[in-house]
């Protein structure tokens, strides 16, 4: 079964082998770059609070060339969906395509060993691969994410990451096959599986991940900033009265456009009772919201190929 495997899947293989090579050519090179402008210029502002116009040209000039990293690697958040429905949904669908289901399970190996072996040889496979992937992620964004506002919480960041990233994946690949024994289309099964993928992960991300766990809510005076420099997750944030009352946005800028003078702002705005609020999930939840999201995903890939193998044992030859 090892060799059968090999043989029907050695070009997805060699493929992300290739890509992992290039991945960690043009990351490592480009990643050193940014890791040695940190450490030799950058660091040394931000761990002295230097307002100094020296200090904030450099730090403008590596943020925007922080943000220019960010933009070249968009690509990086296709790779879960896009590896783990084709090699999901080619795991069953060319079998009934072409046909070679009728010899590949009337031999000695019955359906669901045959199912078990090559599902676990991929498995195992993909998540070597994009592991080493998120690994060199998190090496080549650690600069990147001292700069952000969100930090490792940025959806950039979270999503290529930990252990996010070969969850995703394994979810995508389990999807792929259940979608390939159904739909028995080989392209067919990669689109819907791909569409079915962001139908799931883009809602999560968006609505289920902020509720992980409760969030934290502080106040403060407006001569004392609340944004700190440990990169929590803001969820939101703005202004209380008085009477501990949320503003809205125009009350706030009623308040606000009545001052003439940006000198003393800050005391002004006390004398009108006024104080900052933000709601945010502390920076140390990192990994406690990776594992969640990783288990999360784990037990729909563990549903979704055990109902691959339960669809394929009673289905008839």
């Amino acid at each position: 079964m090892i060799w059968l495997t090999w043989r029907q899947h050695r070009i997805q293989a060699l493929s992300a082998i290739g890509l992992l090579i290039l991945a960690g050519v043009f990351l490592g090179l480009h990643g050193q770059s940014l890791h040695d402008e940190y450490r030799q210029h950058v660091a040394g502002c931000l761990s002295r609070s230097d307002t100094s116009p020296a200090c904030e040209m450099t730090i403008r000039s590596y943020f925007d060339r922080v943000a220019r990293a960010e933009r070249l690697i968009t690509w990086v958040n296709v790779i879960p969906g896009l590896i783990g429905a084709i090699v999901g949904a080619t795991l069953l669908a060319p079998e009934y395509e072409n046909g070679t289901w009728r010899l590949a399970w009337t031999q000695g190996v019955t359906r669901t060993r045959w199912l078990v072996t090559k599902s676990a040889l991929l498995v195992a496979a993909t998540l070597v691969f994009t592991g080493a992937m998120a690994w060199l992620f998190t090496w080549y964004r650690e600069p990147m994410d001292k700069m952000v506002v969100d930090g490792r919480f940025a959806a950039q960041a979270f999503d290529t990451e930990g252990l996010s990233f070969p969850a995703y994946t394994l979810f995508a690949l389990s999807l792929g096959a259940l979608a390939g024994l159904l739909i028995r289309r080989t392209v067919t099964a990669i689109v819907v599986t791909v569409a079915v993928f962001l139908a799931v992960r883009l809602p999560a991300e968006s609505y289920l991940r902020p509720h992980y766990q409760s969030p934290v809510t502080r106040t403060g005076s407006p001569t004392a900033s609340l944004t700190d420099k440990h990169h929590h997750w803001v969820l939101s944030n703005g202004w209380l009265d008085a009477t501990g009352r949320h503003l809205s946005h125009d009350e706030y800028r009623s308040i606000a456009n009545a001052y003439p003078d940006r000198n003393g702002f800050a005391e002004y705005l006390q004398s009108h009772g006024l104080r900052w609020w933000e709601t945010y999930h502390p920076a140390t939840r990192f990994w406690q919201f990776q594992l969640t999201e990783a288990a999360l995903y784990t037990a729909l890939s563990a549903i979704l190929l055990a109902a691959t193998t339960l669809r394929l044992r009673r289905r008839a030859l």
